[in-house]
């Protein structure tokens, strides 16, 4: 036991009892208790949870497949909402513009933009 112990702590990884995991146990019992005073009448929580529980996994697994498949989706919303930004950035200049000196101060962040 002592020499599993030292390995465990030599590999950068704290064993199973440590004070940090005990943290993450105490952490997650107000969540875990509603579900063990629920899940008996409806079984149905418990099936969305492992649901849940097995897609996040399968996500998790394939981050990078979903990464590469979602680049064009998010590069071509970006180009496409690039144009709103921008005229929505000259409106708000005048606006600014158009604001009288007195209610315009240096300590304003807008007047930075």
């Amino acid at each position: 036991m002592q020499d599993a112990t030292r390995n465990t702590l030599a590999e950068g990884r704290a064993p199973l009892w440590s004070r940090e995991n005990l943290k993450r146990v105490t952490a997650a019992a107000p969540i875990v208790r509603p579900m063990v005073k629920y899940v008996p009448k409806n079984p149905v929580f418990l099936l969305g949870a492992i649901a849940v529980g097995v897609v996040g996994t399968l996500a998790w697994r394939n981050r990078q497949k979903i990464a590469e498949r979602a680049r064009p989706l998010i590069d071509d919303a970006a180009a496409r909402a690039r144009p709103m930004l921008e005229s929505a950035a000259s409106k708000g200049e005048a606006l600014r513009d158009r604001l009288p000196l007195g209610r315009r101060s240096e300590t304003d962040p807008a007047s930075s933009i």
